[in-house]
């Protein structure tokens, strides 16, 4: 799934790929010790046909993952290894991305001259907060200070408190910034 982010930054300094990433990233970053999860037999025969073992096959099943860093058996069975991080907020970004323009209110059609995902363009993808789209109502917003607020899972109970949640940062950083960020979660 892919949603839309908006990072506020400071409007003092030329805007680079750096600063969004300085706000964005600073959880996902982290390193998370990797932890044994022990397999299910539903699990198992799903590992097998992503390791093209027969299934059943325990020890080859294990000897694979095991090549692959990605498991292995032990006295209590056989393991994966997860790495999950709780305070992930999403798997990848770009500035833009398929959300090209939105914090300009531009179209995608009426993006003709811009090369879509050139150099990740600030052209298109920044706006100063006070000047977003009043229809616009992005999926999170990083403020400054590196806090990440979103809609949460239950987006449509929490719609109008997320709308007014959402304008009431934008009034306190109404001096910054927004880049629009295409995040996959």
């Amino acid at each position: 799934m892919h949603f839309l982010a908006l990072v506020f930054i400071p409007f003092t300094e030329e805007p680079t790929r750096e600063m969004v990433e300085k706000l964005i990233d600073p959880v996902e970053q982290k390193s998370f010790p990797y932890r044994k999860v022990y397999l299910s037999s539903e699990a198992r025969d799903v590992m097998s046909e992503v390791y093209a073992v027969a299934p059943g096959s325990t020890e080859q099943l294990a000897a694979a993952m095991a090549e692959n860093n990605a498991g292995g058996i032990d006295e209590k069975g056989l393991y994966s290894l997860n790495s999950f991080n709780p305070h992930d907020h999403y798997d990848s970004w770009c500035i833009g991305g398929r959300f090209e323009g939105d914090v300009q209110g531009i179209i995608s059609n009426d993006l003709s001259d811009v090369d879509e995902f050139a150099d990740e363009s600030f052209i298109t993808n920044i706006c100063p907060v006070k000047e977003l789209p009043i229809s616009l109502l992005p999926q999170a917003i990083v403020t400054p200070d590196g806090l990440w607020y979103d809609r949460g899972d239950d987006a449509e109970s929490r719609e109008q408190s997320w709308m007014d949640e959402y304008h009431e940062l934008c009034e306190k950083y109404a001096d910054c910034l927004a880049v629009g960020v295409d995040c996959q979660g």
